[in-house]
Formats: structure tokens, C-alpha cells, sequence
């Protein structure tokens, strides 16, 4: 697998704010990115779009007690698994969500804690 770094994404000169998105390298972001925009608007291109790698978090985590409650392994690279597979947590949620992104089938995915089927593994348990 390889390694996924989350991007916040936007459109230059646009006031749409920016859109998260988990890859493994920048320019697979953006055309992840331009795909989502591209489907509104079609006359967005590839250089029209500007990509940043979001560092991981430092300092406290104001949702940390949301994943605690949860029983959610914090942080990026932690494993849990879904389903008989080992996934990775690529993205924390950035709100009070309890939900993780996890990189399934090519792609970061939603996934909810509680959803059955979901364990972890000894070691990640803290």
C-alpha cells in the first residue's frame, strides 16, 4: 500500500473554500480534485487548481473525546479492521464526527467506528 498523505484543494482565485482530499502524492490529489470540480464546472483545468500537503496535527486534538468515546485508535497510520481487512486511517475527521477516513479500493472512504464489523488490532489498542 502505498503511502496517503491528505491535500487541501481549491480552485485559484475562487472563494469556495478548500476541499480535502487523500492521495498518495500531490498531482494525484489535484486530478482527484479536478474530477469532483469538473463535474459543475467544466472549464476548470488542471493548473486552475492549487493543492497543499496538510501537516498532521500538532498540539491538542478538540475532538479527541468524540474518538475516545468511540474506542477509535487516534491518529494517522493507526490500523483497524473492517470485514476480515486491514485498513488504514488516512484522515481523522475535522469536526466532532466520529468518523475515520480509511484508504479502501484506491481511495480514502468514510468509516464509522460502530459500523459492524469493525475491530483492532492488540497492538493498537491504548
Amino acid at each position: 500500500m502505498p503511502e496517503v498523505h491528505t491535500f487541501a484543494c481549491s480552485v485559484i482565485g475562487a472563494d469556495w473554500g478548500c476541499s480535502y482530499v487523500s492521495a498518495p502524492t500531490a498531482s494525484k490529489a489535484r486530478y482527484q480534485y479536478l474530477l469532483r470540480v469538473q463535474e459543475a464546472w467544466e472549464n476548470i483545468r488542471f493548473q486552475d487548481i492549487s493543492v497543499r500537503k496538510v501537516k498532521k496535527q500538532e498540539g491538542p486534538d478538540p475532538y479527541a473525546y468524540v474518538r475516545r468515546v468511540y474506542g477509535v485508535p487516534a491518529g494517522v497510520g493507526k490500523k483497524l479492521i473492517w470485514r476480515g481487512k486491514e485498513l488504514e486511517i488516512v484522515r481523522p475527521p475535522d469536526n466532532t464526527s466520529a468518523y475515520v477516513y480509511v484508504w479502501m479500493d484506491g481511495q480514502a472512504r468514510p468509516l464509522h467506528p460502530r459500523e459492524s464489523g469493525v475491530s483492532y488490532p492488540q497492538e493498537v489498542q491504548s
